[in-house]
């Protein structure tokens, strides 16, 4: 028969072996509970990959296609190239989730269906149509030009 002593140090050991064996070495280790309720979740996914959901909706604008389309443009109207760069490194600092995020930003924009926004640029000068996918972040330059150009355009089939 076990003494009490010899039950607590067995328990003990076939505890650090089972720890052993379910948190094997890696970066994340220093990140696991010995309470955690479920250590493999912990052991299969490090703990950045389970908190990034988490603050998927303040990550900024992943990527704007094309800025080559801006500067090309800014060159033919060289007064409008500060505010097509001030556009540009907002959109790209902003975590916008849905059109009506972009109306508190950008109160003079233009919502179109199809994820579609019209922003004024220069005052009403330049008009620039870009197609949002808000679950990825990226922004599609459509269209770009001035206020005479864009009303000869259709803006939702461009």
């Amino acid at each position: 028969m076990l003494t009490n002593h010899q039950r607590f140090t067995c328990r003990k050991h076939e505890q650090n072996k089972t720890d052993n064996h379910h948190n094997p070495p890696g970066p994340w280790r220093r990140n696991v509970s010995k309470h955690a309720a479920n250590k493999n979740l912990y052991i299969k996914f490090p703990i950045c990959e389970l908190l990034l959901p988490l603050f998927q909706d303040f990550l900024p604008m992943e990527r704007i296609f094309a800025k080559s389309t801006l500067r090309e443009f800014w060159l033919k109207h060289p007064d409008s190239e500060q505010y097509l760069k001030t556009w540009y490194d907002t959109a790209m600092n902003s975590a916008w989730n849905s059109p009506v995020e972009i109306k508190r930003t950008y109160a003079n924009a233009s919502i179109l269906k199809d994820s579609r926004i019209v922003f004024n640029i220069k005052g009403n000068s330049f008009r620039l149509v870009a197609k949002f996918n808000f679950e990825k972040q990226w922004i599609f330059i459509r269209f770009i030009g001035t206020h005479e150009e864009y009303n000869r355009i259709d803006s939702n089939s461009i």
